[in-house]
Formats: structure tokens, sequence, C-alpha cells
């Protein structure tokens, strides 16, 4: 991605028990939720 600041987390979700989360990811631009289902 030329002429952005592109940063990438890597977060391993193998040890979480099954169910729905919810991710707050943050950014110098906002912050948005996301849903994660582990099944």
């Amino acid at each position: 991605m030329e002429g952005s600041n592109y940063n990438e987390q890597i977060i391993s979700v193998s040890q979480l028990a099954k169910g729905v989360y919810f991710v707050k990811v943050t950014s110098n631009s906002g912050s948005a939720f996301k849903k994660l289902v582990i099944e």
C-alpha cells in the first residue's frame, strides 16, 4: 500500500473457547467493532 501507514497485527485465537466475541479495532482514523465467531 504505497503512501499509507499500513500496519498488520496477527492475533492467535486458538486458545479461545467457542462463542461470539467482539473485537475493537482502533487506528488513527477511528475505531470499529467487529464480531468474531469461534465455532
